[in-house]
């Protein structure tokens, strides 16, 4: 890290505690406290507000919407102290940086960007990600497990999210299989997870979440304008984002804990409503019954049978009588 993302770290740690002196700082990062006092001086020119707190050193008091590395370093637990975090003011999409790192041997990082320019979501779609008003980033991890138990990683990401969310914001939000979440109607966030395959094959498996917050995006473009929203709360991006992963890294130790089901199903904005399905063409008509353990859509056709979907995509119906 760079001396400024050092001390945003040492100085977000320190606010569990209050304050930390000038000296301690200058001692950690190994250089003189003038170093120390000019670049506290640069952070107050960005934004931030550091007060120095007389005889005892400095506190961080607020930090404005600027993604750090060292701030989400910070903010992530102990467990994932090693893994490197990438911020981009700029990038294409964030599951590209991703599948760059994992084909060079990164096993696990956080990649985070202010902008998307090429955000992707399911069925090859583009996700809107303009800068200052939304964070954007993926996960990547490495498991030993096969590729169909990881796929629930998508919805214990949608119920991560949902939960920092409520705890951060404020905001109840509403999960629509199986991977957007809404708030009144509209699509405030997306998840892509993706795997990354090996040509040289092996035992592990790598696998890539990224996810799109709509925070407070006000300006979609028309095509978006009536299905897209924003939780329209101001959020400390660093935190939403450090939260989430950490909530990630859960599922990364455990795959095979299903006990998030209950949430997921909870949330549903689809539980109990008919639904079309739409399977790359194939579609079908049916009653949302439930998620199996897995997150697959369980629907009642009507025929007396109840039968389990997977994949594809599903858009409510209106059923004269009432759904």
């Amino acid at each position: 890290m760079t001396l400024r993302e050092e001390l945003l770290y040492e100085l977000e740690r320190a606010r569990l505690t209050g304050e930390v002196s000038g000296e301690e700082l200058a001692k950690k990062l190994g250089v003189s406290r003038v170093a120390v006092w000019k670049a506290v001086g640069k952070l107050t020119e960005e934004g931030f507000e550091i007060d120095p707190v007389k005889g005892k050193g400095y506190r961080l008091s607020y930090a404005p919407q600027v993604l750090s590395e060292g701030r989400i370093r910070a903010l992530l637990p102990p467990a994932l102290s090693d893994m490197p975090v990438f911020v981009y003011n700029e990038t294409s999409s964030t599951n590209d940086r991703a599948k760059e790192a994992a084909s060079k041997g990164v096993r696990r990082a956080l990649f985070i960007s202010d902008r998307q320019t090429a955000g992707r979501g399911r069925l090859g779609r583009s996700f809107y990600s303009p800068a200052g008003v939304g964070v954007y980033f993926t996960y990547l991890f490495t498991s030993v497990r096969p590729v169909e138990e990881l796929c629930p990683v998508t919805p214990f990401a949608a119920v991560s999210v949902s939960r920092a969310v409520s705890e951060l914001c404020g905001i109840e939000v509403g999960i629509k299989w199986v991977n957007d979440l809404y708030l009144d109607g509209k699509k405030v966030c997306g998840i892509l997870s993706e795997a990354i395959t090996s040509l040289e094959g092996g035992d592990e498996n790598k696998i890539a979440v990224g996810i799109g917050i709509n925070l407070t995006t006000g300006a979609f473009p028309e095509e978006l304008q009536k299905k897209a929203g924003a939780l329209g709360a101001p959020v400390d991006r660093c935190a939403l984002a450090a939260k989430i992963a950490s909530m990630l890294f859960k599922f990364e130790e455990d795959p095979l804990d299903r006990s998030f089901m209950a949430e997921y199903t909870a949330r549903s904005t689809v539980l109990g409503k008919t639904v079309e399905l739409d399977r790359w063409g194939e579609k079908t008509v049916g009653k949302v019954t439930g998620f199996d353990r897995n997150g697959a859509l369980i629907l009642d056709t009507g025929d007396g049978q109840k039968r389990t979907y997977s994949g594809g995509e599903i858009s409510l119906r209106e059923v004269k009588g009432g759904a």
